[in-house]
């Protein structure tokens, strides 16, 4: 197979996990009563603020603690997660340096290019 008849089997295979997935809630809410599913809205009422504010202050936390490492300079590990320090990347001017290249090609020996990558996304139409 090639990458375009891979890709569209890709495409076929996400298609039919969200078809299967509708099935199993369609199913799923074939066989829950009314007053079963009552009960799980008013379990989502309750709970589902509670999650909402445990994911706001986790977001808050996640901002100061980046602000600390960056601060610091540093990685810093806790019990069970750690804020890892990446410096900045440095980049060049790509289009410059291919210029200044021409007229000192001795420059060229220091020039490496990476593996190419893929990532798949949807597309948009």
């Amino acid at each position: 197979m090639n990458a375009k008849e891979l890709l569209d089997e890709y495409t076929n295979n996400l298609a039919g996990i969200d078809t299967f997935k509708m099935e199993k809630n369609k199913r799923i809410g074939m066989v829950i009563t009314p007053e079963i599913k009552a009960q799980l809205e008013n379990i989502d009422r309750e709970i589902d603020p509670i999650i909402e504010q445990f994911n706001t202050r986790a977001a808050e936390l996640a901002d100061l603690i980046k602000a600390e490492v960056i601060a610091a300079g540093e990685t810093v590990s806790g019990e069970f997660h750690q804020a890892v320090y990446m410096k900045g990347r440095t980049s060049w001017d790509s289009k410059s340096l291919e210029g200044f290249a021409a007229a000192h090609p001795e420059i060229l020996q220091f020039k490496t290019i990476g593996s190419p990558s893929v990532s798949i996304k949807a597309r948009s139409k």
